[in-house]
């Protein structure tokens, strides 16, 4: 008769000591019935149990004993549900801040939703950035070729030509702010002024630039091109700069036009702050999911291992009990073959009980207490 192993080397140990120990029980047992039966003993049941069962039964009771120390005495149903009430309190609270943080939420995502940016204004608000980059970048490589043409070091045409790009990008766009806040008409006209006029003069100063070096390219090409028709014109400086600042000046109205109002900006950073407030409560939830799961999980498996143990020490106790109750019948049998009377004692179809003083509930309890039994979630 073999159990299975529960996962603890002790418990193997325990096995291979009963093991040795029903053997050794089985073997007297059947030796003491055949002695007996070769001189028609026992007779009555007082000396049955004085002869046979009182030495199975004060051999099998240490072993019963040693189980008891052994293993946890007090019920495994017991300790299993300790830990998940010990689980419970360190769950609820948890429980509770979701609720509170679930609460907390919800209004919210009422205010993310009533303070969502209009998607359209935001893509049209992007291609005015992006087209004012282009015009920026253009202009800055521009200014970069005429400064070249002049007689200026190549790094510091590179850092002029960046900084007017720069200039120019960032320009529009904060030049824009600037001028929507203007409360009244003359407000604005005067802004537009103190924006345009010098960037009218800047214009112009580069476009004298360029339409220089563009002059002096036409003529080293006339130059080497004798034989051909010689170009004719140059290129006139006011046109550049009316180019140049036709382009800056619709960069600048359409970043007026897509330039957000106060209201706007309170109502982005009433959304970012949502936003913001949001997510930290999605992290606080999730923080706490997973201690909900980690407690659950160990409570889990420190139940199994309460139950197991409690199992396998129940099934050693009952176990022990059915290895009296075989050696017994291994004595009756051995007994019954080497009678001379022929006869077969009553005492050996109804033999008498033993005393053993148990620790364990049977195995009927212990399922009915697992059917019970709950895990905590």
């Amino acid at each position: 008769m073999q159990l299975s192993n529960h996962s603890n080397p002790l418990n193997q140990v325990q096995q291979n000591q009963i093991a040795e120990f029903e053997k050794a029980l089985i073997i007297h047992c059947q030796i003491e019935g055949k002695q007996a039966g070769l001189i028609n003993k026992p007779v009555n049941e007082s000396e049955f149990r004085a002869l046979i069962m009182n030495y199975a039964e004060s051999q099998t009771q240490p072993q019963i004993d040693n189980n008891h120390q052994t293993h946890t005495p007090i019920s495994g149903m017991v300790i299993a549900k300790q830990i998940q009430s010990e689980a419970k309190e360190k769950i609820n609270p948890l429980r509770a801040s979701l609720t509170d943080n679930e609460h907390i939420k919800r209004p919210l995502e009422s205010q993310k939703k009533d303070c969502c940016p209009d998607l359209t204004k935001r893509l049209l608000r992007r291609c005015v950035y992006v087209g004012a980059g282009i015009i920026s970048i253009a202009e800055g490589y521009f200014a970069y070729e005429a400064f070249r043409s002049a007689p200026i070091p190549k790094i510091a045409s590179l850092f002029a030509a960046a900084g007017i790009a720069v200039a120019i990008g960032f320009g529009s766009h904060f030049l824009a702010s600037y001028i929507r806040k203007a409360k009244t008409r003359w407000q604005r006209l005067f802004r537009y002024s103190i924006v345009l006029i010098p960037a009218f003069i800047g214009f112009y100063f580069m476009g004298n630039l360029r339409s220089s070096a563009y002059n002096q390219i036409a003529d080293l090409q006339n130059q080497i091109n004798q034989s051909s028709i010689s170009l004719t014109g140059s290129v006139s400086p006011f046109s550049i700069t009316i180019l140049s600042f036709l382009l800056f000046l619709t960069a600048l109205l359409f970043s007026i036009h897509v330039c957000k109002t106060e209201e706007e900006r309170e109502q982005d950073k009433r959304y970012d702050k949502a936003c913001r407030e949001i997510k930290e409560i999605e992290n606080k939830t999730k923080l706490a999911e997973q201690k909900i799961d980690a407690i659950q999980k160990d409570a889990i498996e420190k139940s199994q291992e309460a139950l197991a143990r409690f199992e396998f020490a129940t099934a050693t106790e009952n176990r022990l009990q059915a290895i009296a109750k075989h050696a017994i019948e291994e004595f009756k049998t051995a007994n019954l073959r080497y009678r001379t009377d022929g006869l077969c004692p009553t005492f050996f179809t109804y033999p008498p009980a033993f005393n053993f003083r148990l620790f364990f509930n049977n195995v009927k309890t212990s399922q009915h207490e697992k059917g019970n039994f709950s895990y905590v979630n």
